[in-house]
């Protein structure tokens, strides 16, 4: 072994380097790897710096009066697209669309036969059904006006005392969207309560019993 090393050392074999040189050349390689590492370190510090400086440009070229503190002025020829304040019709995005479903049972249904064959022109009446498309429509009824009169009767006891028939406060309400004007209706609150119609029921004529011939004021006890 120690005779292996020593004819290694002193390049005895033909075409073999020696010991010495090949420990050179380690050397030399290690230190051209140490030099490509410190130039690459430095390319990428030089890539990091040159990255952020495009990005920077990029942002200044894409920049308008619209998303910049930049006058309009600095347009140029090249003005953005105006953007609108309102939204847009329809469903907005995000939500979740929805739509009318068809109904098992409609209140109505029209059949609608084709009049004739587009061929020959001979009529279809009894010729077997090859389909049937459907289509619903939805549509609201007509709105229309109800009108309720309510009497309110008068009746004389055998006492003599005449009472006048109660109506409901929840009965005289007016409702929005009419136009109809009760005399017992008529306060800022729409209610007429039974002070009030006390008080109007006062300026009634007194009734007169038809049988005896006596008058009465109307009362509210």
């Amino acid at each position: 072994m120690t005779r292996v090393l020593s004819v290694l050392d002193h390049g005895g074999v033909s075409g073999m380097p020696s010991i010495v040189e090949l420990l050179e050349r380690l050397a030399r390689l290690e230190a051209r790897i140490g030099e490509l590492e410190r130039d690459n370190a430095g390319l990428r510090r030089e890539n990091a710096v040159l990255r952020a400086e495009n990005a920077d440009l990029r942002a200044r070229l894409g920049q308008d009066s619209s998303n910049s503190s930049r006058p309009p002025s600095s347009d140029g020829l090249v003005k953005p697209t105006p953007k609108s304040l309102r939204e847009r019709p329809g469903g907005q995005p995000g939500h979740e669309g929805r739509t009318l479903r068809q109904v098992a049972d409609p209140h109505e249904r029209v059949e609608h036969e084709p009049a004739g064959c587009g061929g020959c022109g001979a009529g279809l009446a009894g010729a077997p059904v090859t389909g049937v498309a459907v289509r619903q429509v939805f549509d609201l009824p007509d709105i229309g006006v109800r009108v309720v009169e309510h009497r309110i009767v008068s009746r004389r006891c055998g006492c003599g005392r005449v009472r006048i028939g109660q109506l409901r406060q929840s009965r005289i309400v007016r409702r929005s969207g009419t136009s109809a004007a009760d005399p017992y209706a008529c306060s800022n609150s729409a209610h007429a309560t039974s002070d009030r119609l006390s008080n109007m029921t006062g300026n009634l004529p007194p009734t007169t019993d038809t049988t005896t011939g006596n008058s009465a004021a109307p009362s509210w006890s």
